[in-house]
């Protein structure tokens, strides 16, 4: 397959995963990292016998760690980084060549390395700052959300999710993705977008969205929150319309805007197009935990969605008060 025709989002779920299946072999294996001697040949043995799949696989990979001013997600730019230190001095026609004459030559001196690093604290620590990042990215959910509630008796929550149909995601790549999400949280932000005489403005009080990567195909998706003022807006029918047809014109057509319309969540109350007075507070903790589900992020390839290769400076998380 060429990499005109290769798909940079499903390369780099696929990718992610065989990395994660190392880590977690690596993790099994047990190797007594505090015996400094003979460790490197301990390890080009262990390597031995997990380097076939990821070799297998060297069309797909090879062309993600060189695509043009990418950023990836920590195992893959741990690799990369020990790939690139390995054929430091090289051209790149010379490393293709070496590669495409003894790959298994070079690879091993490759994943003993990335076994190295897999195991140093900065990479361990990486998970603990995962996780304190998302509570951080909730209080300051939280914090916003209050002080809206603060400021308005009734407000009109919208939570949709935007995507690409099936028979285009492979094609969209990393950098399209990126600039559609960013000309999309323009339009919806043009009060002008959503004029019609004799109505009120459409004007976002609230917004928080995530970036994402499917489960199964690692296709590219985003997750979005807004708040309507709820004294002017009983429904959000004028702005589902309208932000629907603007992310179909501006993927060209080749996405489009989903909701959730049941009436319950996750076992909560679907607070989504329902106006929500102040003091309902079974329905302002619905809000709170629709909002965090937009905060999570993670590593754990087997579950979660973050995005595994993404230009760099592309913000995967954005809400009302960070950069926009």
């Amino acid at each position: 397959m060429s990499v005109e025709n290769r798909s940079e989002a499903l390369d780099s779920k696929v990718f992610d995963f065989i990395l994660a299946c190392f880590e977690r072999k690596l993790e099994k294996a047990r190797i007594d990292w505090k015996q400094p001697i003979g460790l490197r040949d301990r390890l080009y043995r262990w390597v031995g016998d997990q380097q076939i799949e990821i070799g297998n696989n060297y069309r797909m990979w090879h062309w993600l760690l060189n695509l043009p001013d990418r950023e990836y997600c920590p195992r893959i730019q741990l690799f990369s980084n020990c790939f690139h230190a390995h054929f430091n001095g090289y051209t790149d026609e010379e490393r293709i060549r070496a590669l495409d004459k003894n790959l298994y030559g070079h690879l091993p001196h490759i994943l003993v390395q990335f076994a190295y690093e897999l195991n140093s604290k900065s990479y361990k620590r990486q998970a603990a700052d995962t996780a304190y990042q998302v509570k951080q990215r909730q209080a300051v959910l939280k914090s916003q959300i209050d002080t809206l509630l603060s400021q308005y008796s009734r407000i009109l929550p919208f939570r949709f999710d935007l995507y690409y149909y099936d028979k285009f995601k492979d094609e969209v790549s990393s950098v399209e993705f990126r600039q559609h999400l960013d000309e999309f949280s323009r339009q919806i932000r043009k009060t002008c977008n959503f004029a019609e005489e004799g109505k009120q403005d459409v004007e976002i009080l609230f917004f928080a969205r995530l970036a994402e990567q499917g489960k199964m195909t690692g296709h590219y998706h985003v997750h979005y929150l807004i708040i309507l003022d709820g004294k002017y807006h009983r429904n959000v029918y004028r702005f589902e319309t309208i932000a629907d047809a603007l992310w179909r014109r501006i993927t060209e057509e080749k996405g489009y805007l989903s909701d959730y319309q049941e009436e319950t969540s996750y076992g909560r109350p679907n607070i989504s197009e329902h106006v929500i007075h102040r003091g309902d507070t079974e329905c302002i903790e619905s809000l709170y935990f629709a909002a965090n589900y937009l905060a999570k992020n993670g590593t754990d390839s087997g579950k979660d969605q973050y995005l595994r290769c993404k230009p760099k400076g592309m913000e995967l998380f954005a809400c009302s008060h960070r950069r926009k």
